[in-house]
């Protein structure tokens, strides 16, 4: 299938990084599945890759927007802001691709994302997702390897 210019340009700063990291770019890369309901205008890609997290691209009209595990739209920019955030988008999808990923699940609605460096096991960062009202009890995490080992 064919996209749009302004679809293309959102998937070649993935693709950039998946490269520098010695990993396959997305339509090549056999753990990127398309969604059915891609188009010339919207993309949307799965990662499903065995024994890793599992999260969701979407490139539109609109912007480049992303899912992690259950939290959904945990990263957004705005098409018209993808040159002065070119950077913040790049940091954070290194730290997406290369980071020990910790998800801390406290029922069905607290999900917190947690990156750690591979070579410090500190956290780098982390992101929460809420929805609706929780208790932190009988909580649960799970670990998930980088999807890149540079």
């Amino acid at each position: 299938m064919h996209y749009c210019k302004e679809i293309v340009r959102q998937i070649d700063v993935v693709n950039q990084v998946l490269i520098e990291l010695n990993v396959l770019p997305l339509f090549d890369n056999v753990d990127f599945f398309i969604d059915e309901l891609s188009f010339e205008n919207y993309l949307s890609l799965t990662y499903r890759g065995w024994g890793k997290i599992g999260y969701n691209f979407r490139f539109s009209l609109d912007g480049f927007e992303m899912d992690i595990d259950r939290a959904k739209e945990v990263f957004f920019i705005k098409l018209d802001d993808l040159d002065k955030s070119y950077s913040e988008l790049r940091d954070f999808l290194f730290m997406l691709f290369r980071s020990r990923i910790v998800v801390e699940y406290c029922g069905e609605s607290y999900t917190k994302v947690i990156f750690i460096d591979t070579a410090t096991a500190k956290s780098v960062g982390s992101i929460k997702f809420v929805c609706g009202w929780y208790l932190k009890l009988n909580c649960t995490s799970k670990e998930y390897p980088p999807i890149s080992c540079d």
